[in-house]
């Protein structure tokens, strides 16, 4: 019988989500570990390309709820933690200790934090990855009291700006429960720290396991590496101004669209916003040089329609040859020269209910439609689109106030140059694919 071969393998992980060489320790994200065998048990039986390599992951210990170098499950002791305080965040703990339990399916360790009666005494943990400005980050973790007060909190921060902060809402109990919550930093962060703390004034000893840290989606992040003019997330819970992610059109809601329903992207907390063409609903973003595109430009988002009578209108610029992009009753994508002619009027068609990304370019006399990512150009008949720098422009309702949408509209965003079908797939799959679930942070960013 021959003995399968033992391939020995190293993975680099670096900081910036890349695979890099020469890093020799945990502190450069080391995958440690080794590939062996084949699926039979005489390795030279297998057919070519079919063995299977199995990877023990010896050095880190990784399974599906724990996490690569760092020690958020206790696997290997409390390394990592402390019960130091942390101004305006934490008072001093007692102890973090080591103790054979664990949450469900999450090993046989975890952590036993003994908090004192003090207001905000707890343990934290630092997180040694950098955080982004406006990024969501998805928070999970597995709680459980076995003695003393109830009111208490994990969360996430800035450790130099308390104020910087999220946390679970609810009380802990007697038995493992799950805790989820978001943090979207207000600034980029390097300074972030997982904390376990009391809401109030009286001592608790809680069990901690599995603590996992994702950010929410990618899409952001690729919508922003591409340079728009112009990207509104639609993520406000309140108010009337609609943020500008690149900071120079900000834009007004008109008649109180709801704020803060369900948003468009797979896995991404970020909120969107639905249109409702009976009541004039739209946003309203004043004139700009900036949006004077003319016959260049691509304008992208996330949409679903509420009914197939309305004219959902996703982009408009007004007056004649302005640019309109919208759904028509029958359910086509369509993209018109105000007043001027349809580009475009037989484009796929959509239908009530489903999510849909919706991308057009145009770049001259091409034009270009893709939903979902894929190209599903129609006949074009060109058309030049016409603009100017005093041309406002509004998102849900047409130029002259006669097309409203009722829909839910989520990130759109303007380019002033014709996307590459590339860059509108990466866009589509950032959207529809969620973090990964297990790992600490699934896209390391800088």
């Amino acid at each position: 019988m021959t003995v399968p071969p033992t391939l020995t393998a190293r993975i680099d992980w670096g900081n910036d989500g890349t695979f890099d060489s020469g890093i020799d320790s945990c502190a450069g994200r080391v995958l440690g570990g080794s590939w062996r065998g084949g699926r039979s048990a005489d390795f030279n039986t297998d057919a070519t390309g079919s063995a299977s390599l199995i990877l023990d992951n010896f050095d880190d210990r990784y399974t599906p709820d724990r996490n690569w170098c760092d020690n958020p499950s206790f696997e290997s002791g409390v390394t990592g933690w402390s019960t130091t305080a942390i101004a305006s965040l934490t008072a001093a703990a007692t102890s973090i200790a080591q103790v054979t339990d664990s949450a469900p399916s999450a090993g046989t360790k975890a952590g036993e934090a003994v908090l004192t009666a003090t207001l905000n005494s707890g343990v934290t943990y630092p997180i040694p990855y950098a955080f982004r400005a406006g990024v969501t980050y998805a928070v999970s973790v597995h709680l459980k009291s076995t003695a003393g007060a109830l009111t208490v909190r994990a969360g996430l921060a800035s450790s130099g700006t308390p104020a910087d902060l999220a946390s679970s809402g609810t009380d802990i109990t007697t038995s493992w429960a799950a805790y989820t919550f978001a943090w979207t930093p207000t600034a980029d962060r390097t300074d972030g720290v997982f904390f376990l703390r009391t809401t109030a004034a009286a001592a608790a000893t809680v069990r901690i396991d599995a603590v996992q840290v994702n950010p929410a989606s990618s899409y952001r992040a690729a919508a922003l590496a591409t340079n728009p003019i112009a990207y509104w997330r639609l993520g406000e819970a309140s108010g009337t101004v609609a943020d500008d992610e690149v900071g120079t059109n900000n834009g007004t809601y008109v008649n109180a669209p709801t704020l803060g329903v369900a948003g468009l992207l797979s896995g991404d907390p970020n909120t969107a916003v639905a249109f409702a063409a009976a009541s004039s609903q739209y946003v309203a973003i004043g004139a700009s040089a900036s949006l004077a595109l003319g016959d260049t430009f691509s304008y992208a988002c996330w949409l679903s329609v509420a009914n197939l009578t309305d004219y959902h209108v996703l982009w408009a610029r007004s007056g004649s040859g302005g640019a309109i992009f919208y759904v028509a009753p029958s359910g086509h994508v369509n993209l018109d020269a105000a007043l001027v002619g349809n580009v475009f009027s037989k484009g796929w068609a959509i239908a009530v209910g489903p999510t849909y990304h919706l991308c057009v370019t145009k770049a001259g006399a091409t034009s270009k439609l893709y939903i979902n990512g894929a190209d599903v150009t129609p006949t074009v008949t060109n058309y030049t689109i016409v603009d100017s720098a005093a041309i406002p422009a509004r998102i849900g309702a047409d130029f002259n106030f006669s097309l409203f949408a009722s829909a839910t509209i989520d990130e759109p965003a303007i380019w002033n140059r014709a996307l590459s079908a590339a860059e509108i797939a990466e866009l589509y799959a950032a959207g529809t694919t969620a973090p990964a679930a297990n790992a600490y942070i699934a896209a390391p960013t800088k």
